[in-house]
């Protein structure tokens, strides 16, 4: 007998407000998947342009989605739950906050020619840290995700 697909957009709490980081394949294809089924998406990216496919980043940018360029992640805070995201514009240092109910990281992989010497570490929402390996070739979990 097979088995129905897990779909997780069938297990959001409804409405959200999604809150992403990234800006590769996985990052972009997440935003547009969810696009239709949340109340508020944010995407954020410390650059200005995008690594994935370009008929992708074309959807993206026909969905109410709003996209933050040049814009990190400094912290993820809330009480019980996830409640907001204080981001800041990399060129000039101003923060500011986003109301969230979820949080999707996609960190991706490292290029070849990058190498550190200390491992990289990328924010989990419960105040844990995940690192990458000692080369830093790929987060461990591509995806951190945490709905409330």
């Amino acid at each position: 007998m097979p088995t129905k697909p897990f779909n997780i957009t069938h297990h959001l709490p409804r409405p959200t407000r999604h809150f992403h980081v990234g800006r590769g394949d996985s990052a972009v294809d997440w935003t547009n998947t969810l696009a239709p089924i949340t109340a508020q998406q944010t995407l954020i990216h410390r650059r200005d342009t995008f690594s994935a496919h370009e008929d992708t980043v074309q959807q993206l940018k026909h969905t109410p989605t709003r996209i933050l360029p040049f814009h990190e992640l400094k912290a993820i805070g809330g009480n019980s739950r996830i409640e907001v995201a204080t981001v800041y514009y990399n060129r000039t240092k101003d923060e500011h906050t986003i109301d969230i109910d979820a949080v999707l990281v996609n960190g991706g992989f490292s290029r070849p020619y990058e190498r550190y010497t200390e491992p990289r570490t990328a924010l989990a929402t419960d105040g844990a840290q995940m690192h990458t390996d000692k080369r830093a070739r790929r987060v461990r979990s591509q995806v951190i995700s945490a709905f409330s």
